[in-house]
């Protein structure tokens, strides 16, 4: 089942694509397995796998596979990433995006 877009910004095919490119673009140090972003997201592994392709193939991820796992990160070097991280900075803010550690949000809630 499809879920509808975002409310917040409605540029996204899905809530979950706009949660995987939060949670990756604005932390672009970052690198996370799909099947963290599928644990997190609470969604099956086969749906991230499907938005993730997306992404990688408009190249506004890069996926990198080690062992059994496929990591994938913000791929900086595509012109169109800033700015959408800057839309996805002023609509979900840095504390929706899901840091490892919750210390850039200093006691408030992660969803």
């Amino acid at each position: 089942m499809r879920s509808s877009a975002p409310a917040l910004l409605p540029v996204f095919r899905s809530r979950l694509q706009a949660d995987i490119l939060a949670a990756l673009l604005l932390n672009p140090d970052e690198e996370y397995s799909l099947t963290e972003l599928a644990e997190r997201f609470h969604a099956p592994l086969s749906t991230v796998h499907g938005e993730v392709k997306r992404l990688t193939d408009a190249a506004l991820l890069r996926r990198r596979d080690v062992g059994r796992s496929a990591m994938v990160r913000a791929n900086p070097d595509n012109r169109l990433v800033k700015p959408l991280t800057e839309l996805l900075l002023l609509s979900w803010g840095r504390c929706r995006s899901w840091p490892r550690s919750s210390r850039a949000c200093l006691g408030q809630a992660v969803s």
